[in-house]
């Protein structure tokens, strides 16, 4: 479904990005990337990004009492390129999966 997996748990949010085209800095010794956002003023340097957690009632400034998911859907221009797996994903399919 995904070609850059994170999830936001306790005082940290973590990205995964195994082609290590998305994250500065990543690696194949190091395909991620784990933020103590407590200590960072993360939101105001990539809102769009951290919006959805937002929306599920993190803020990203205090300790989050539990774990969330994000799973940003691969679009056609993405499926293209990936080394996982060149097939889009369209949010009726996720939902079809979910209901079945």
């Amino acid at each position: 479904f995904t070609d850059l997996p994170s999830f936001v748990s306790g005082e940290y949010l973590v990205y995964f990005d195994p082609h290590n085209k998305f994250l500065p800095g990543a690696t194949p010794q190091h395909p991620g990337l784990r933020i103590k956002f407590t200590r960072n003023n993360i939101l105001s340097q990539f809102p769009d990004q951290f919006k959805p957690y937002l929306l599920l009632g993190c803020n990203l400034q205090s300790e989050y009492k539990g774990t969330l998911f994000r799973f940003p859907l691969r679009g056609p221009e993405a499926a293209r390129q990936s080394d996982i797996k060149m097939q889009p994903y369209a949010m009726s399919e996720v939902e079809e999966l979910v209901s079945s």
